[in-house]
This record gives C-alpha cells, sequence and structure tokens, in this order.
C-alpha cells in the first residue's frame, strides 16, 4: 500500500511537472525542463525547414503541431565550414531554424524585460547552443533570454540574378537576416507566453551578431519589433556589396555568387537553380570562400545591399540618422585585433610594409607613423593596434552617430581577465567578454573576483534591457558605479539627472571606472586617413 502511494505521488508529480512547464506558441504546445527556478525550452521550431525549394528563400511558418512538443534539447546548427575555429556540432539544414527561451517568470503576467541575442561568427559560422550563450544566469538576473539559429555561409547570403528573378521585389541574399526577422516576430507574437513583455525587447548581439543587430535598426523589415539594442564589437560600418552593381574593388553580390556557382563546376543554364537546391550542403558547402579576415580592410561577404532588406550601406544610415531610435548600448574589449592580426600571417618588416601599402595606398607611410614597425619584432604589435583600431573606430562612429539621435546612449571598454587563468596568446580578445555578460564563468581558473566583475556587468546589462539605462534608477544600489551618458564633444558635460561627460565610456575592470574619449587621438588621425 505505502509503495502505490509513492508511485501515485510520482505520477502525480511528474504530471504536475508537465503542465507547470507546458506553454502554448502560436504554433503549438510546448513543454521544457525547469532547474534552480529556471524554467528553459529548447529547440523550438520558429520557421519551417529551409530546405527542398525553401533553400534560398525567405521563410515560412512551421507545419502546427497539437500534441505537447517536448523541448529539451537546442536544435542543430546551420551546416558550415567550421574550419580552425572549434567544433560547432551537431549541423543539420532541415532543422537549424529553431529558438530557445529561459525564464524565471512564474506566469504570462510577470511582464519581464526580453533579450534576444543573436550569436557571431562573420556570418558563416556559429550556433545559439554554445556554453558562453546559456541563458540561465540572466534568466535569474530578471530576463526573459531567447537565442536562436539563423541560416549562416552560402546558405544564408548566397545571392544569384536568377536567385533574384524568382522574387517579387527582384531581390536575393540576405536570407540569414530574414530569418533574424522573422525570429523577432516570434518573439513579439509569443514571449508573453514565457513572462516576457513583447513592449520591452532588447536585441543583443557581437562581431557579425552586432552588425546585424545594426541591420536590424535599419531594415524597415524590423520595425516595432525591438525597443533597445546592444551591440558588442560590431561592425556595423563595414563595407557592403550592393546585390547587383559594382562598387569600385567590389564586384555586386550576384556577380560573386556566380563565382560561387562556377566554384562548384554547374553549368549556367534552365536547371542551376534546381541543381544547387538539390545538392548535398557538404559538396555546396565546397563553393564557399573567404575573402577577409579584417572588418572594414577589404569587405564582408555576407550582408548585402539588396533593396529589400537593407536599402543602403548601413554607415550611411548610421550617419544620416535613418536607424531606429532607441536606447543604445555598445562596446569593445581591450585586445581586439590580436585574433584578426593572426589571421593574416605577416611576421617581417616586408610583409607589414606590403599590408599597409596595399590598405592605404599612397597614405601608407602616414598610416605605418601610426602603427610604427621598425624590426619584425615590431610587427606583431602594430598589426594588432591597427586591426583593434578598425574595432574601435567602428563603434566610436556608431555610438557618435546614435548620440546625436538618442540621449539613452552608452559606450563600454572591456578591460578585465581572470586573475588566476594564464594569459590567453591573445589577450582579452575579440567575443572575451560574452562570457561575462552572460554569468557563464565555469572552471578552477575564475575566482570571486571575476564572478563579481560578471555579477555587475549582468546588473548593467539587466537594468539597460529594463528600463533604458544601465544606471539604477532613483535611490537605487549606491555601490554601482555610475555610467555616464555619451555626449559628443559640443554638448553640455552635465544633466540633474545624472552623471554625463563628453565621450564618456565605462571601463569594465575592478574596479569598473568611468573614462572618457577613448584612445581618440590616434582613432582621430586614422579617421582622416579614410
Amino acid at each position: 500500500m505505502l509503495r502505490l502511494s509513492v508511485l501515485l505521488l510520482l505520477a502525480f508529480s511528474t504530471a504536475l511537472f508537465a503542465a507547470d512547464t507546458e506553454v502554448r506558441t502560436t504554433y503549438g504546445p510546448i513543454t521544457g525542463v525547469e532547474k534552480d527556478g529556471v524554467r528553459k525550452y529548447l529547440g523550438i521550431p520558429y520557421a519551417a525547414p529551409p530546405v527542398g525549394n525553401l533553400r534560398w528563400k525567405a521563410p515560412e511558418k512551421p507545419a502546427s503541431w497539437s500534441a505537447a512538443r517536448a523541448c529539451a534539447e537546442f536544435g542543430p546548427a546551420c551546416p558550415q565550414n567550421v574550419g580552425g575555429y572549434g567544433k560547432i556540432e551537431p549541423q543539420d539544414e532541415a532543422g537549424c531554424l529553431t529558438m530557445n527561451v529561459w525564464t524565471a517568470a512564474k506566469d504570462g503576467d510577470d511582464k519581464r524585460p526580453v533579450l534576444v541575442w543573436i550569436h557571431g561568427g562573420g556570418g558563416c559560422i556559429g550556433a545559439s547552443f554554445q556554453k558562453a550563450y546559456e541563458g540561465t544566469p540572466l534568466a535569474k538576473n530578471g530576463l526573459v533570454v531567447v537565442s536562436f539559429n539563423y541560416r549562416v555561409g552560402p546558405l544564408g547570403f548566397f545571392a544569384h540574378k536568377d536567385l533574384s528573378a524568382e522574387t517579387q521585389k527582384k531581390t536575393s541574399g540576405n536570407y540569414g537576416l530574414m530569418d533574424m526577422v522573422f525570429a523577432l516576430q516570434w518573439v513579439k507574437a509569443n514571449i508573453k507566453e514565457f513572462g516576457g513583455d513583447p513592449k520591452n525587447v532588447t536585441i543583443m548581439g557581437e562581431s557579425f551578431g552586432g552588425a546585424a543587430v545594426g541591420a536590424m535598426m535599419i531594415t524597415p523589415l524590423a520595425k516595432g519589433l525591438f525597443n533597445k539594442v546592444v551591440v558588442m564589437s560590431g561592425s556595423e560600418y563595414v563595407q557592403l556589396r550592393y546585390l547587383s552593381k559594382r562598387q569600385d574593388k567590389l564586384s555586386s553580390m550576384e556577380d560573386f555568387g556566380w563565382e560561387f556557382v562556377k566554384r562548384l563546376g554547374i553549368p549556367h543554364d534552365g536547371k542551376m537553380l534546381e541543381t544547387l537546391r538539390e545538392m548535398p550542403i557538404d559538396d555546396l558547402l565546397k563553393g564557399e570562400q573567404f575573402t577577409s579576415v579584417i572588418p572594414g580592410a577589404l569587405t564582408a561577404d555576407h550582408i548585402c545591399v539588396d533593396g529589400l532588406v537593407l536599402k543602403d550601406q548601413m554607415h550611411e544610415s548610421f550617419a544620416e540618422g535613418h536607424i531606429a531610435n532607441v536606447p543604445y548600448l555598445a562596446g569593445t574589449v581591450r585586445d581586439e585585433g590580436t585574433f584578426f592580426a593572426s589571421k593574416l600571417k605577416i611576421t617581417n618588416v616586408a610583409g607589414y610594409q606590403a599590408f599597409f601599402s596595399e590598405q592605404f595606398g599612397g597614405k601608407a607611410s602616414e598610416a605605418m607613423k601610426l602603427y610604427p614597425a621598425a624590426t619584425d619584432a615590431d610587427v606583431k604589435k602594430a598589426l594588432d593596434d591597427f586591426c583593434g583600431d578598425i574595432f574601435f573606430r567602428f563603434t566610436r562612429e556608431a555610438t557618435r552617430n546614435m548620440a546625436k539621435i538618442q540621449k539613452e546612449t552608452f559606450l563600454y571598454h572591456f578591460n578585465h581577465g581572470p586573475e588566476k587563468q594564464k594569459v590567453h596568446p591573445l589577450g582579452i580578445h575579440h567575443g572575451y567578454e560574452i562570457k561575462y555578460f552572460f554569468g557563464n564563468l565555469e572552471g578552477p581558473d575564475f575566482n570571486e573576483v571575476d564572478r563579481t566583475v560578471s555579477n555587475q556587468t549582468m546588473g548593467y546589462l539587466a537594468r539597460f534591457c529594463a528600463t533604458g539605462s544601465p544606471n539604477p534608477s532613483g535611490d537605487g544600489d549606491k555601490t554601482v558605479v555610475a555610467w555616464p551618458r555619451y555626449l559628443l564633444p559640443d554638448e553640455k558635460k552635465s544633466d540633474e539627472k545624472g552623471p554625463r561627460s563628453d565621450e564618456a565610456f565605462l571601463l569594465f575592470d575592478n574596479p569598473f571606472q568611468p573614462r572618457r574619449a577613448f584612445n581618440h587621438k590616434r582613432l582621430d588621425a586614422l579617421e582622416k586617413l579614410h
């Protein structure tokens, strides 16, 4: 009798657990898993499998379902050429368009601020299930956290004249950006069921993800789908290809796509698209080619100005104020350039001089004065500094242009590394701060100081998502270092509503420190050379 009672109790508990986690989305009910007060729903389909005739088409709605769907595991990544960037598995084209949600909300009436994460990876690699992006710590800080996969590489950004001819708007490419818009539409329609506020959505991304956030700020397709943005080491100012016209040394994206097909050895005939859509993914990826490792030095062969998703270059839209006027938080890390400089494989003065001549032409000698390298031993630092300054300059220009229209504009510079960990060969490199923003400091290399820095970082982020300012409101926590707004040099330097100074930023370190005019002399000089 006792055993029967125990079994009945376990059965009741299991049923209650399932009921507690069940959520009804627009396409059907789902169940998640709960641990330490946080419910997580992983691998939720937000779009139809982009295969067959849907390969290189705008995302479409998935088929609905009626029985509760278990969403306890991440969906696979979009197939990609990972190369030397680590292991990203599993991969599957049919199942890649999935969404993940972490929430500690008790019910749909909590109306918690929502943070939507867009992963980086140069538009060619990456996935939402990478460990640094785990959303539990931020959910415990009061946010409903969302991440998702989108199409990358040739599946996400291949453009071709024949593809353009298929569509009403006569455009192609930017499928990865269309996935992002579709994901944001899903968030707006469904996030209330997870305890999130559909009217308080922040989108955040790093590297290519930061550029994607910039694209969402510009495209009319994403209007009204978010309320704040966070750009981490973004490259909104990279030169984009145009869909069908050449610009200077850059061929059009359609011509770039033509070369892709040529590399695959497929004849340009009436069956070309059919052949491409039937081609096994491993064979298709063999046509991918990377032409730039330095943002802005050449170009990024992913996002293009297609006339539908993007009507202008992103840097032009920012400069002209044709962007979403929402609270804006952006920043960089100390050693932004080391990763990219290492990919150049330049180790001597001759190679360094040739590289600067290629980048700056007749102004190469002036540029090399900014980044001097008299001996081979000096070359690494010169290239590290130059590659880093590209990101610093992009971020400064974007932040300046945002500050012209949005008073809630904030800039950070991340300078903290683990005290116990051996110094990474690349230093505090591109993407290093992500684990601190997400609170995912695992392993013995991190100590209490590191976790304190991470907790403070999450606090700034959570407040920004909630209110549009990273600072405590009213008589909030007096121990929090005030983060001054970013003001242009010709604006006033104080404000009765809070601390402000011209071109101010917050240095993320132990301790956090307000500073101003980051690296301005060299950035000013670099700006004059372009």
